[in-house]
């Protein structure tokens, strides 16, 4: 059985709120994985801006922001990365 990689990543609400969202998906690094996420999430806030359903990942290597809070600014420089090897 092959392995993959895929990476959760934990990005802080910005002040006054308090609490983390959490993406997960395939990448090739925590560099490309903080990317994708970041994708995901512009991705949510465009389709909740034009009144459309957040995509959701289909498979466990994709990347999604279902749980897309618009009143809650992400610290991307704060953001922790997990690898997890399947």
């Amino acid at each position: 059985m092959t392995s993959r990689t895929v990476w959760k990543i934990d990005v802080p609400f910005k002040a006054p709120h308090q609490g983390w969202h959490v993406f997960a998906g395939a990448a090739d690094s925590a560099d490309a994985a903080v990317a994708e996420a970041k994708r995901a999430h512009e991705l949510a806030a465009l389709c909740k801006a034009v009144g459309k359903d957040i995509p959701a990942g289909t498979t466990r290597r994709d990347w999604s922001a279902r749980g897309y809070r618009p009143d809650r600014g992400l610290d991307w420089q704060r953001a922790q990365t997990k690898q997890i090897v399947l």
